[in-house]
């Protein structure tokens, strides 16, 4: 989404200079499993669609994560495309994408 490419870009600039590196598999539901089973510490997409993140949701809240919006609000399982951030709690909250 071209429109999303410039905020995205700059929060991911923004997260870059927080941690030690950033990865992306090309995947969602992949990428949150990362985050489930502790390979990656975070995952955010600015606009995501309901059946690119719902198994991983259910795997991820099991395993202790969290899933929210940018807003910190949690997902609703709706049609709808919404930004998603997952991870534990401190992580989302200390990553400064909230907001």
């Amino acid at each position: 989404n071209a429109e999303a490419a410039e905020p995205t870009f700059a929060k991911l600039c923004a997260l870059y200079k927080k941690c030690l590196d950033v990865r992306r598999m090309g995947a969602a539901a992949l990428d949150i499993c990362h985050v489930a089973c502790g390979r990656a510490g975070l995952f955010f997409e600015a606009r995501l669609s309901l059946w690119d993140y719902a198994a991983a949701a259910v795997i991820l809240r099991e395993a202790g994560g969290t899933l929210c919006d940018f807003q910190g609000a949690p997902l609703k399982l709706s049609l709808d495309k919404s930004s998603v951030l997952a991870g534990s709690e401190r992580t989302i909250r200390e990553s400064g994408l909230l907001g």
